[in-house]
């Protein structure tokens, strides 16, 4: 059976489209690179996972169409009940409803192919049991080393568990890897999948369209899971030892995450004693959060030399380089394949506070409009999805046997 690029092909394994967190974005950028390949993508959510706020502000129903990709939540809900009985039946649903989906898929759309996005190995297996009982492809989007998540530290590769990189390709029939190293990887253990190299991007037309907000208030901007609870701490630190508190700008951190977590973030910041220096906001629609992008000074992407940092490739670059705002990274894992110190981004060194801090200081104290132009070129070029499309025949052009 020959791929047909005419019919569906379902995206499978986020619950938070069209918005949440990174994972959301990379899927909105996997759907909308396919329709730029004149194939047409449906994402179904197995349950929802927004907040009622977010679901209300953005009028997303369970069911729906949102930048001409549609959408469904398998379990009827496109927000994560309260209560935990509640809470818990729906998932039930969204379990039955999503394979029922995929059923109707094959037997009624004639589909052969599905796109999956996890880091979790039993939900991998799933989909690869799914695939073999209706005779569907798996591609799989490979956007993180995920041995290295819960060894976010870790700099030696050798050192870590071979779990999941090392066995995720015995599921799969074909790879799109976010980064030029995890794309090297698959290659690596199993040369015999196919894979495609599919850096991040966004739609640089949507955020030319987003103004910025009118701010009194110069600050420099933070945006990440509160579970990157290193990566916070570093930034709380170096903002700390910068000079930005004596010039009044302030650090603002958008995080999202469980209670827990951006409580803990909360209770580093007072500990620091920096309480009226630092915002921390939740919760944003994306308009406005590309809108707090643009009023910043600087926007910072701390990359360490840790094996995660290295394979993974941080979707907000995109996001960052088409609001055409200074960026303060460092020189290690995609970064390096893409940008140049002091010409589309500032660098400091990985896990240098204080050189961090200097870099901070160095946007204070200098106009970077160059630097700002070249990263939005940059990105306009490399990270801007109408430009992309992605020959899937090419990529999966055998028979499944």
């Amino acid at each position: 059976m020959k791929l047909r690029l005419d019919k569906e092909i379902l995206i499978l394994g986020t619950n938070g489209f069209p918005f949440g967190s990174s994972d959301s974005y990379r899927i909105l950028q996997l759907a909308r690179v396919l329709l730029n390949s004149n194939i047409t993508p449906k994402v179904i959510c197995r349950f929802g996972r927004l907040s009622q706020e977010i679901v209300k502000s953005e009028n997303i129903k369970f069911k729906g169409v949102y930048d001409n990709i549609s959408y469904l939540y398998a379990s009827l809900l496109p927000y994560k009940p309260d209560n935990f009985l509640v809470r818990n039946f729906f998932k039930c649903l969204g379990f039955l409803m999503e394979f029922y989906t995929i059923f109707s898929f094959k037997i009624f759309s004639k589909g052969d192919t599905i796109l999956v996005y996890t880091t979790f190995f039993k939900k991998l297996k799933y989909y690869r049991l799914i695939t073999k009982l209706f005779k569907l492809k798996l591609i799989y989007d490979y956007v993180e080393y995920v041995d290295a998540l819960i060894h976010r530290d870790e700099k030696d590769i050798l050192k870590l568990p071979k779990k999941f990189d090392y066995n995720f390709h015995k599921y799969i029939d074909g790879c799109i890897a976010i980064s030029p190293f995890l794309n090297n990887h698959i290659n690596l253990i199993n040369p015999s999948i196919p894979s495609y190299l599919l850096p991040p991007a966004v739609s640089f037309e949507k955020i030319d369209a987003i103004r910025k907000h009118n701010r009194t208030n110069q600050y420099f901007m933070y945006c990440g899971s509160a579970h990157y609870e290193t990566a916070i701490n570093f930034i709380l630190k170096a903002y700390d030892r910068s000079d930005a508190k004596q010039n009044n700008i302030h650090l603002l951190i958008v995080t999202y995450g469980n209670d827990n977590d951006i409580l803990k973030i909360r209770g580093f910041v007072e500990k620091m004693n920096i309480s009226s220096h630092v915002i921390i906001k939740t919760e944003l629609s994306y308009s406005d959060l590309i809108s707090f992008y643009k009023s910043a000074k600087a926007l910072l992407m701390p990359i360490s030399d840790s094996v995660q940092d290295v394979y993974r490739f941080p979707f907000k670059i995109a996001e960052y380089t088409a609001c055409a705002v200074p960026i303060i990274t460092s020189n290690f894992g995609a970064i390096k394949s893409y940008f140049t110190d002091l010409e589309n981004a500032v660098f400091a060194l990985p896990n240098d506070c204080n050189d961090y801090s200097n870099k901070m200081n160095y946007c204070m104290n200098n106009s970077l409009t160059k630097i700002s132009k070249n990263s939005y070129e940059l990105g306009s070029v490399s990270f801007n999805y109408d430009n992309q499309t992605i020959n899937l025949k090419k990529l999966l052009d055998w028979k499944i046997k």
